[in-house]
């Protein structure tokens, strides 16, 4: 990849389904990083302000910027800080996708985990 192909502003929509199991549902902190053949972004708080996130059933929208494009997507990683009144969290499914110019989106990758994740772990996941 060339330097200029590295600059700019990528953004990648994180569509986040929380399973639809008894108290699924999670008031913890949760933190995502996509890594890609090129790179990986920040460590970032998935959490909407006024918003109640992460609900049983829910699918969840959020927004990663990074400097680069990750190229070819090969691990979520995902942290569940084991805060608040009900910490546990069944995580169905994560879809990414890249934001193109134009007010599109690339598919990127979906990574199914329908499980718990635990808490206060980083878990890693791969795309199906």
């Amino acid at each position: 990849m060339s330097s200029e192909e590295k600059m700019g502003n990528t953004s990648y929509v994180l569509t986040i389904h929380t399973s639809d199991v008894r108290k699924a549902g999670t008031n913890a902190t949760i933190k995502m990083q996509l890594v890609g053949e090129n790179g990986q972004t920040e460590i970032h708080e998935m959490d909407t302000v006024g918003y109640n996130d992460f609900e049983q059933n829910d699918t969840d929208d959020y927004k990663i910027r990074n400097n680069f494009s990750l190229g070819v997507l090969t691990e979520l990683r995902v942290y569940n800080d084991g805060s608040g009144s009900a910490p546990d969290w069944h995580l169905g499914y994560v879809l990414v996708r890249e934001d193109v110019p134009g007010g599109e989106e690339n598919y990127a990758a979906t990574f199914n985990y329908n499980d718990w994740t635990g808490t206060e772990r980083w878990i890693t996941i791969y795309p199906s």
